[in-house]
């Protein structure tokens, strides 16, 4: 078994549209578990 656990953090006005292509490119396998806003 293979565990990765890491987290991305994107520029506020970036982070809307990196977030989606994470997401789109994992094929909705696996749930978003943050914004990535570095203001958060």
């Amino acid at each position: 078994m293979v565990i990765d656990f890491h987290t991305h953090a994107f520029p506020d006005s970036l982070a809307p549209r990196a977030i989606a292509g994470l997401a789109e490119s994992a094929g909705g396998k696996y749930p978003l578990a943050t914004t990535a806003l570095l203001a958060a």
